[in-house]
């Protein structure tokens, strides 16, 4: 039902007025002029830093090298990944493994603000974790299948080559987004900030995204499309620490008066969310269209069409592109 599927959540992949960031001035350097935006030099882009994490030294020259230009609002530029150049070859691919339609223009997004305070949070989020078992930030989660399944399905889609400065316990992976073309940029720059107007989230209160490019783009092309007739969908980079993955047997009892075949961690009232089980930051939940009105919901890995990860917080999430496609 495509009303239904409208009114969702209003995460990563689920399109409302909830989809626009609030506009905040970014944070003057020195002595700037009020609401002076500070941007890197051209040969310097903040996009660097996040190569550095992702372990990705073999882009750092075509990223400087990129025809930078501004975008359409203060503290974010943008530039064209062309074919055949290896940013192109790299999201591409995770964009076609991932079921994603054909892509007709990758644009590389350069977010100072965003990219730094991205770098802070990851570094304090694995450090927050150090200390092993008798750390409460590190639970010990649930021992039967569809829990086992559903955390290696997350830990599959950890990159393995992030850099060594990056704490063990902050785990980066690429999420998609779907969103409507005129907010993309206002996004980039303020954060995907999860505010509600139909629902208080069918997971817990957070930012969503999805491991699928073709899940997140079925919300994209109902957002609508640009002046070109392009929908357009953001690729993220998460960082996840302890994540908590939602499962049937343990979440769907009725607790708290939810409605039948939703998660206890609904809520109908976009002016209330469930938050987040204490010591996790993040929720994973694997997820299928169950129809009748309950729209996709947790189901285990084995049955999953789909992988929507719950980020406790905005800036656990990192703009990298704009992907648009028809």
């Amino acid at each position: 039902n495509s009303v239904k599927l409208w009114t969702r959540h209003d995460g990563a992949n689920h399109v409302d007025d909830a989809d626009i960031a609030v506009t905040i001035a970014p944070p003057s350097i020195a002595t700037p002029p009020k609401h002076h935006v500070a941007y890197p030099t051209l040969a310097d882009p903040s996009q660097l830093r996040v190569l550095d994490l992702l372990g990705r030294g073999d882009l750092r020259k075509e990223c400087i090298a990129l025809a930078w230009k501004d975008a359409l609002i203060p503290g974010v530029r943008v530039a064209e990944a062309r074919s055949g150049s290896l940013f192109h070859g790299m999201i591409s691919d995770l964009w076609k493994s991932s079921g994603g339609p054909q892509l007709q223009r990758i644009e590389i997004v350069d977010v100072p603000t965003a990219h730094a305070s991205f770098a802070a949070v990851a570094m304090q989020l694995g450090s927050g974790r150090e200390g092993g078992a008798d750390n409460p930030l590190n639970p010990q989660g649930h021992n039967f299948s569809e829990y086992i399944e559903g955390v290696a399905r997350l830990k599959k889609a950890f990159l393995q080559d992030k850099c060594s400065s990056v704490p063990k316990s902050a785990n980066l992976l690429y999420t998609f987004h779907g969103t409507r073309p005129r907010d993309a940029f206002q996004i980039a720059r303020s954060g995907p900030r999860p505010l509600r107007t139909t629902d208080g989230g069918y997971f817990g209160a957070g930012v969503y995204t999805s491991l699928e490019a073709s899940y997140a783009a079925k919300y994209s092309r109902w957002a609508g499309s640009d002046a070109d007739g392009l929908h357009v969908c953001m690729m993220f980079v998460a960082v996840v620490g302890a994540a908590y993955v939602v499962t049937q047997r343990l979440d769907y009892t009725g607790k708290g008066g939810v409605p039948s075949g939703f998660s206890n961690f609904f809520s109908s009232d976009p002016t209330r969310s469930v938050a987040l089980l204490p010591q996790y930051d993040s929720h994973f939940v694997p997820v299928k269209d169950l129809g009748a009105g309950l729209d996709f919901q947790a189901c285990p890995e084995s049955e999953a069409t789909a992988h929507e990860l719950v980020s406790g917080h905005f800036t656990q999430l990192c703009p990298i592109a704009l992907l648009r496609f028809r």
